[in-house]
């Protein structure tokens, strides 16, 4: 089964870059260790940051993502809410770095996503 992510870019979404906020807002804008962005186990869930391109302001959308591979350079996840701000659907596939990874949940957590902000 081939498992195609949407390009976001083309429907005009950004990936928020959580490491550059959290250098900008070191005080208030906190994320995990690179270590722990970087091992996310499959089935755990990463909140990520969209963002409307071309980037105007700091506003945007936060979601979870259930992580479903590894790839060399990040993960493959599925969308795991219903975007309000974005056109986007419950289970479409993205690909996110760690930078993109602003907190995460275990699967076991991850699966009581209900009531997750």
């Amino acid at each position: 089964m081939t498992r195609t992510p949407i390009d976001l870019a083309a429907r005009g979404i950004a990936l928020g870059d959580g490491e550059e906020r959290n250098r900008r807002y070191p005080d208030t804008f906190q994320i995990p260790p690179l270590k722990e962005r970087e091992s996310i186990p499959v089935g755990g869930y990463a909140k990520v940051l969209l963002l409307k391109e071309p980037q105007t302001d700091d506003r945007g959308e936060r979601l979870w993502v259930e992580i479903l591979e590894k790839l060399d350079y990040g993960y493959l996840g599925a969308i795991a809410n219903d975007p309000v701000v974005f056109d986007l659907k419950d289970r479409e596939l993205i690909v996110l770095m760690p930078k993109h990874v602003l907190s995460w949940l275990p699967p076991r957590l991850g699966n009581q996503k209900a009531g997750m902000a």
